[in-house]
């Protein structure tokens, strides 16, 4: 199965750390503002916009791009041999210092590299 990022045909520009806590931020929203609306409480119209926040961290984590960042020309991967861009099993694997090389520039998945033993 493809990544989503590769069908959109972007490169990542977020790391494994920002993309967990960006995930981590998400969820917490989206269980807080439905928590409030399955308790139907008064005024619970904020929660829908909660709510609608809520994606934008979630989305930008799955596929690890943030076209913020990309419009400010920042990246939180790529800053050393332990923080690469890729998917995220890819950024894993090479923060627990695994040393995963990528067969190409463009494809950053685990499944397509292969490893240097250091």
């Amino acid at each position: 199965m493809k990544q989503i990022s590769e069908k959109l045909g972007v490169i990542q520009n977020l790391g494994w750390l920002d993309r967990i806590l960006r995930a981590i931020a998400g969820a917490v929203l989206m269980v807080f503002a439905l928590d409030a609306l399955s308790m139907n409480a008064d005024n619970a119209t904020w929660a829908y916009y909660v709510v609608l926040v809520s994606i934008y961290p979630l989305f930008t984590a799955m596929i690890g791009w943030d076209p913020l960042y990309e419009a400010m020309t920042v990246k939180s991967c790529g800053l050393s041999e332990r923080n690469p861009c890729g998917t995220f099993p890819f950024e894993v694997d090479a923060a627990l210092g695994h040393h995963p090389i990528p067969r190409d520039d463009i494809n950053h998945s685990l499944e397509n590299s292969r490893h240097v033993k250091k």
